[in-house]
């Protein structure tokens, strides 16, 4: 988890320059949401199959890298678009964040409710 965290505030840091585009353009912004939303698909999903926060990261990763090469892949079909790995990186940003924020706010307390 420790390396996971540093890896992610090293990117940060280096990415900080771009900052400025990405905060410009409304894209990005459509991007790291739909990787939001889809990670926390792919956390969820993984979490209840195999109770392992590590795999579930990986498996917000993964659902919102899928999601986002599809798409990419759908809009460079177009003649006017091409493949943006900027979006794609926005994208995976995304589902990066709610699979750490999932991490972070999940406790491993599990109430079970007895209707007897």
């Amino acid at each position: 988890m420790k390396l996971l965290l540093i890896t992610f505030f090293s990117l940060l840091v280096t990415t900080a320059s771009a900052q400025k585009v990405f905060i410009e353009q409304k894209d990005k912004h459509l991007h790291f949401i739909g990787g939001y939303f889809f990670g926390a698909v792919g956390y969820s999903y993984v979490y209840l199959k195999t109770e392992n926060k590590k795999k579930a990261i990986i498996g917000s990763i993964a659902s919102a890298v899928l999601v986002g090469a599809i798409k990419e892949t759908l809009d460079s079909t177009d003649s006017k678009n091409k493949f943006d790995i900027e979006d794609l990186g926005a994208t995976a940003i995304g589902g990066l964040t709610i699979g750490i924020t999932i991490n972070l706010f999940n406790n491993k307390k599990r109430i079970e409710f007895n209707y007897e």
